[in-house]
């Protein structure tokens, strides 16, 4: 039984984050992300998931076929001496598998999570709809989703070029591109086909793009909390400047900012494994990338490719850590405003406000192992800088390695 206001029809509107989010909610659907019912509807009432719906039969079918692709990675590590590019594969197939399964468990909890933010945004209603949010993320789902595309184009269009070069004149150029290339700890095991490279070429993209969706997801719910904490501290600066006394007033907003701090505690519970996810991803991946800048490349589209790659992967990073952090500061923003307020103004709520703030530190958190501040990108910069190196001690060998699976023709 739904416990929540009721909503008359002329505040069915597009202000909400239901309708916000829907955008990039379809696009992830596309991939077998999030399959829940009514993302598209008029309210977060329309929202359900149901087991027996083609969306989840979709969901298990990229799951069965990454799972497929990770055990044979698995069986090429066992049956041959283990390398970085095997435990590369390793990785970018094992947290694809991972990440649809994390999102087929936030789909089983999203329409109530939609309710109670739906609750927060009728309770902040006088506060107005934070400008230009609907275009600000649909913005942000098209940019960084674009910049996707064209990094995998570049890759198969780079791979593809190389097989034209590098193949045997009796060996057809797509041949070499699945089985030498690609995907060969799939094709050593299998007989190889046609239709087979393209079921995993299928599979590697929607790996590529799990890979930049939980990050962009992360910036997306991180900009929507932001804003609406953002709200709340221009309030508290009009209530300072304006020197406002009253304690209803007073109390009104403390208890908001308290209803959205809970908010923010509920979705870092849905969300904190694909916090945890994206975070050690993204950090293995830098690593191996700056190992591999330091191999030699004389092809020119493999050097607009990497770099252009390499820039992305750590463009995203940075922006996927201070979006984060972003929630953090805005939650403390009110603190420096409340304790300069004057002596004449202060009152019981506004201590009750400000003991708040100090001791009830709002974050996105990854399985709270760590807290999305500014101060973890300096933490992620220095450890790259220790596993870089232990990485080259033990790898090493393999820049110079002319048998080395990426080294140029």
């Amino acid at each position: 039984m739904n416990s929540r206001p009721n909503k008359s029809h002329k505040e069915e509107n597009d202000d909400s984050f239901h309708k916000s989010i829907a955008f990039a909610l379809i696009l992830g659907q596309c991939f077998g992300l999030m399959p829940v019912y009514g993302i598209a509807g008029p309210n977060e009432r329309s929202l359900h998931f149901t087991w027996k719906s083609w969306r989840v039969l979709y969901c298990f079918l990229t799951l069965i076929g990454t799972f497929f692709a990770l055990i044979m990675c698995i069986h090429e590590i066992f049956w041959d001496k283990a390398n970085i590019f095997e435990i590369t594969a390793v990785i970018f197939f094992g947290s694809s598998f991972l990440v649809h399964i994390l999102f087929l468990q936030l789909a089983l909890i999203w329409p109530n999570l939609m309710r109670s933010w739906y609750v927060v945004e009728i309770s902040m209603r006088n506060y107005g709809w934070p400008p230009k949010l609907n275009r600000r993320l649909k913005i942000m789902t098209s940019v960084i989703l674009t910049t996707a595309a064209v990094e995998h184009i570049l890759v198969v269009i780079s791979n593809l070029l190389r097989s034209e070069r590098c193949r045997n004149d009796n060996q057809d150029i797509m041949n070499f591109f699945f089985v030498i290339l690609s995907y060969p700890q799939v094709f050593a095991v299998l007989e190889y086909y046609l239709w087979a490279g393209i079921l995993m070429q299928i599979v590697n993209l929607i790996g590529t793009f799990s890979w930049t969706y939980i990050d962009l997801f992360i910036m997306l719910i991180s900009t929507s909390l932001s804003l609406r904490f953002q709200q709340i501290t221009q309030r508290v600066e009009r209530y300072v400047e304006t020197k406002v006394a009253d304690e209803v007033l007073w109390r009104a907003l403390r208890e908001d900012y308290n209803k959205l701090s809970k908010l923010c505690k509920k979705v870092n519970e849905a969300l904190s494994s694909i916090v945890l996810v994206s975070f050690g991803n993204n950090l293995f991946f830098i690593l191996v990338q700056f190992f591999n800048s330091l191999r030699k490349r004389d092809d020119t589209l493999e050097k607009v490719y990497f770099f252009f790659s390499f820039g992305f992967l750590i463009g995203r990073t940075v922006c996927v850590s201070l979006y984060g952090a972003w929630i953090h500061d805005e939650s403390q923003k009110p603190l420096p405003i409340l304790n300069n307020v004057s002596s004449t103004v202060y009152n019981t709520e506004i201590r009750r406000f400000i003991l708040h703030v100090c001791f009830d530190s709002v974050s996105l958190t990854g399985k709270r192992f760590f807290s999305i501040t500014r101060g973890l990108i300096l933490s992620i910069a220095g450890t790259i800088v220790t596993y870089e190196l232990v990485l080259i001690q033990f790898y090493g060998y393999m820049l110079e390695d002319p048998n080395s699976k990426n080294a140029t023709c």
